[in-house]
């Protein structure tokens, strides 16, 4: 949920939001505002001391990052429970869903290098289809 959050409130926002000159607590409070869960969304961006000072393309690589960090996370859980099944079958489904997490965490940390050569479009692109993908298993 947290990886959803963060990752749809900075490149819906980089529109909007472009032409302010905000930084910080604000900046991430006009932005937070914007998502489906403004409380988690915020209190994510604060609790990176960076986000205190960013503008809006350097909040949105914070996010992204904070993003990766908790896929990563995430993928490691998912990998423990597929080797605490207990049942082939149930190890089977488990490890297919931890397959396509572990491929699209991979592509989510290929997003940043996008982003990080100004390619938004793409690294959107990259972010969009690992949100759609959260939900498969």
């Amino acid at each position: 949920l947290v990886i959803q959050i963060v990752l749809s409130l900075l490149f819906s926002s980089h529109h909007f939001a472009k032409a302010n000159n905000e930084i910080g607590k604000s900046l991430i409070t006009t932005t937070c505002n914007h998502t489906e869960f403004p409380n988690v969304c915020i209190s994510t961006l604060e609790s990176d001391p960076r986000s205190s000072s960013a503008n809006l393309t350097n909040l949105s690589r914070i996010a992204l990052e904070l993003a990766i960090t908790e896929a990563n996370e995430t993928k490691a859980e998912a990998f423990k429970l597929a080797n605490n099944a207990d049942s082939y079958e149930s190890w089977g489904k488990r490890l297919a869903c931890y397959d396509g997490f572990n491929s699209s965490v991979y592509q989510l940390e290929e997003s940043l290098q996008y982003f990080d050569e100004l390619k938004y479009n793409e690294s959107n692109r990259i972010v969009d289809r690992f949100n759609g993908g959260l939900n498969y298993c």
